[in-house]
């Protein structure tokens, strides 16, 4: 789990969704859509939905058999701002608008900062510290 902190823009409230299968995920995790089921957010997650609500493990068949939800904190695009934790400490304030995606651990890999959104999910919006920064999901 990464630590993250929402800034702001986060009035939409909870949601619930079906898990993906096998789905392992802790209170604070990113989570994506995969085939229209709620997965955890990886580097090849084009977007990001929320934040978990808890912590919880699913069953191999979940999608199909026990169909147990997920409850998350829904990201509003380009409204909700989250404070993330950063894959180096390299953040500048140069690198304002910049497009960023996520690493396996879930913090915001600097290797991937693009001035074009592409299929990035992340947009820099405020320099915090070279270890830290606020970023909206575009999804």
């Amino acid at each position: 789990m990464a630590l993250i902190k929402v800034i702001s823009g986060a009035d939409e409230g909870s949601r619930c969704e079906i898990a993906a299968n096998s789905l392992s995920i802790a209170n604070g995790d990113l989570l994506t859509l995969a085939s229209g089921f709620v997965a955890k957010a990886v580097a090849a997650s084009a977007a990001i939905i929320g934040v978990a609500n808890g912590t919880a493990t699913y069953a191999a068949d979940n999608q199909t058999v026990a169909k147990r939800h997920v409850n998350y904190l829904r990201l509003i695009p380009r409204k909700t701002i989250l404070e993330l934790p950063l894959s180096a400490a390299t953040l500048t304030q140069a690198d304002v608008g910049k497009f960023y995606t996520l690493n396996a651990s879930q913090a915001v890999d600097l290797t991937t900062g693009a001035a074009v959104k592409g299929v990035l999910p992340l947009q820099l919006v405020k320099f915090v510290s070279s270890s830290r920064g606020q970023f909206v999901a575009v999804q």
